[in-house]
């Protein structure tokens, strides 16, 4: 399929897509074929993913290796994978980018996640001198517009999550793309450099917007999949490491490689958080459980209500996470910090509970959390603070 890419003539290539994954590059070729478009079209594919890992002067040499051996200490495919699909590296992929002719028409593909959206701001820092339009196609947008979209499901995160005909409808009707209004194109390059200098290890698709987190942001959701997959659990407690990440996928729908998500279970392991049970190479050759504790049925006479029980194992996944933390990983403000921090994520809707918390004042039935986030609120609050003393 490349080989047929690379022998149409330049001519004919009125356009240049640009995706995030190499497995998007084969679905995007499969279906501009059977529309009729390949003809129009060059895709150009990232293997690479942008939600995790070092991005500071990614442009740079020095940035790309610096961001290698980051990666290298986790990611097997990081470790292997740089010396294969050559043409599809950073250092590659960036001279093929600023290459592409002015006559040609950039289209960038992406979905409402953490990697394509940093992915999306790095190539067009990349474009910044570029005068022509960049085109977009967000198939997480064009998906719901389009009617795809269940009441009962959320829209896909990614975009393999999109069944072939309506991936198919997607191609056919914009594959030349949507024209980038200049305005947000401007705020996307400016959002590169800020995620760029602040330089997080871990980037998560929050509140409509890329935000970088520390990479210990998931440990809490990690400690309770292994809680809640309590019902797989073998005679001896454990319970599949695979079956661990498929319940955070589900549960946080962010996209980051499983190799990240088995770097962490290993640190918490390390921690003493977790145990494991089995062979420490691949996700399906090992087994984990909970360190600290039996994950076991409660006593009949224990059971609560079961919003009442949504609540407390929720206040216990902060303890027991915060619990385990080394004595010199925060000093002593920054620890309860954090623990209240999680508690007004809670309220906002961003853990596993059952029901919609709110704060209500009972003299006035006024919601004090009505049309704000408690948990960003409340580090601006502490950040006002830091300034001020």
């Amino acid at each position: 399929m490349e080989k047929l890419y690379n022998s149409l003539p330049q001519g004919l290539r009125r356009y240049v897509h640009i995706v995030f994954s190499l497995s998007d590059a084969g679905s995007l070729k499969v279906t501009l074929r059977k529309t009729g478009k390949q003809e129009l079209c060059q895709v150009l594919a990232f293997d690479e993913c942008f939600s995790v890992g070092p991005i500071c002067n990614l442009e740079t040499a020095a940035g790309q290796q610096n961001r290698l051996l980051w990666l290298m200490e986790f990611d097997e495919h990081a470790r292997y994978g740089q010396h294969l699909n050559r043409e599809h590296q950073l250092d590659h992929m960036i001279k093929a980018v600023r290459s592409i002719p002015a006559k040609q028409t950039v289209v960038i593909w992406c979905a409402d996640n953490a990697h394509d959206q940093t992915g999306l701001r790095f190539v067009l820092h990349l474009l910044r001198e570029r005068e022509q339009p960049v085109h977009i196609v967000n198939v997480t947008e064009l998906f719901h517009a389009a009617g795809f979209q269940k009441n009962d499901e959320p829209a896909p995160y990614f975009r393999a999550l999109i069944n072939r005909e309506h991936f198919q409808d997607i191609v056919q009707k914009y594959y030349s793309g949507i024209p980038l209004d200049p305005e947000r194109r401007r705020m996307y390059e400016s959002q590169w450099l800020m995620l760029s200098e602040e330089n997080h290890l871990l980037r998560l698709w929050e509140e409509g917007t890329v935000k970088g987190r520390k990479e210990d942001a998931l440990d809490e959701l990690i400690i309770r999949s292994v809680i809640e997959l309590e019902h797989e659990q073998d005679e001896n407690g454990y319970i599949k490491a695979g079956s661990v990440v498929v319940k955070v996928f589900e549960t946080s729908r962010q996209f980051v490689r499983d190799t990240f998500i088995s770097y962490r279970i290993w640190m918490l392991i390390n921690q003493g958080m977790l145990k494991f049970s089995g062979l420490p190479f691949a996700l399906h050759q090992f087994s984990v459980k909970w360190g600290r504790r039996k994950l076991s049925s409660p006593r009949e006479d224990l059971l609560l209500p079961d919003k009442l029980n949504s609540l407390f194992m929720e206040l216990e996944v902060i303890k027991q996470t915060y619990a385990g933390l080394s004595a010199d990983s925060l000093d002593k403000n920054e620890w309860i910090e954090e623990v209240i921090y999680s508690i007004m994520e809670m309220f906002d809707g961003y853990r596993s509970l059952n029901f919609e918390a709110d704060i209500i004042d009972k003299n006035t039935g006024e919601s004090i959390t009505e049309n704000i986030q408690l948990h960003d609120k409340y580090r601006d609050y502490i950040e006002a603070r830091n300034h001020s003393i």
